[in-house]
């Protein structure tokens, strides 16, 4: 397996970290995840935008704000990498938004 691939499946979690079965796991964080992917594969890769976007969500999923700014900054880079129409910057669009709306409420 490639540096590339190994990283990418590093970065996707396979359920629940830790897993139930064994609450005493550390997990990566998610800001260390995609500082590797960043650092490995560039900081335009599509896999590295899969993984900030991934972070910004789960980032506003624990209900912290700082997911808007987040996206806010990784957007333009999703759309002129991979095309505003792309699914990944579709998902991103709509998470801005979602986190924009309860941000207002």
């Amino acid at each position: 397996m490639d540096t590339a691939t190994k990283i990418k499946f590093m970065m996707i979690p396979n359920g629940p970290c830790p897993p139930p079965h064994r609450p005493h796991v550390t997990c990566p964080g998610p800001t260390k995840k995609a500082a590797t992917t960043s650092r490995v594969l560039g900081p335009a890769h599509p896999d590295t935008l899969g993984v900030r976007r991934e972070h910004a969500r789960w980032t506003g999923l624990d209900g912290d704000p700082a997911a808007r700014h987040e996206l806010s900054e990784l957007l333009p880079v999703m759309e002129s990498t991979l095309g505003a129409e792309h699914p990944r910057t579709v998902a991103a669009r709509r998470d801005l938004a979602s986190w924009t709306e309860q941000a207002a409420e």
